[in-house]
């Protein structure tokens, strides 16, 4: 740890040691600046840092690419938009409250897609009228992403592409992928 780091221990006052604050900060759950580290980003990457003793290797997209979209259920967004409340409805009300909302947005779909590639990740979300034609959207536009993403990397790395073995060896894990030995995979 830096030396001078017990000025942001305030346990004694029901908060944070310094290390659950440096183990927020890597996280991304609390500003680094708090602790003393560089804002945004940098402060997150000392944070990791010094928890590793290792510095942190740049963003890289992999030799794959996942993408997953799904709706998020009206009943759900019905009640998160009752919790948005400046007065929140608690009981019957807050049924009432809930099944008239969901009868004001029933044409709306909220899709919330995600896309991981090497160390990068992104999320989408977005309303539409049709679901399926928002999920051909939100791919469209995770492609648009990910070329963007490759161009900025492509840029500033001349390799910036990490592989699943490279990935593996740099977290000590194991570098076999594929099935289980004594199994084969089909195609359905």
């Amino acid at each position: 740890m830096r030396e001078g780091t017990d000025k942001y221990d305030d346990r004694d006052k029901g908060g944070y040691s310094y290390t659950e604050k440096l183990s927020l900060a890597a996280q991304g759950l609390m500003d680094p600046q708090s602790i003393g580290l560089p804002p945004e980003e940098a402060g997150q990457k000392a944070a990791i840092q010094e928890i590793t003793g290792q510095e942190q290797p740049g963003p890289k997209l992999g030799d794959f690419v996942t993408f997953e979209a799904s709706i998020v259920p009206l009943e759900l967004r019905a009640h998160w938009a009752r919790q948005d409340l400046k007065v929140v409805p608690t009981g019957f009300v807050a049924r009432e409250w809930e099944q008239k909302w969901i009868e004001e947005h029933k044409d709306e779909y909220a899709s919330q897609g995600s896309l991981h590639s090497g160390t990068c990740h992104a999320t989408l979300q977005r309303l539409y009228s049709d679901p399926i034609l928002g999920f051909v959207e939100m791919m469209r536009q995770a492609a648009d992403l990910l070329e963007a993403k490759y161009e900025e990397l492509k840029r500033n790395d001349p390799n910036p592409i990490i592989t699943r073995t490279d990935q593996a060896k740099a977290s000590g894990a194991s570098t076999t992928f594929g099935a289980p030995k004594n199994q084969q995979q089909t195609p359905e």
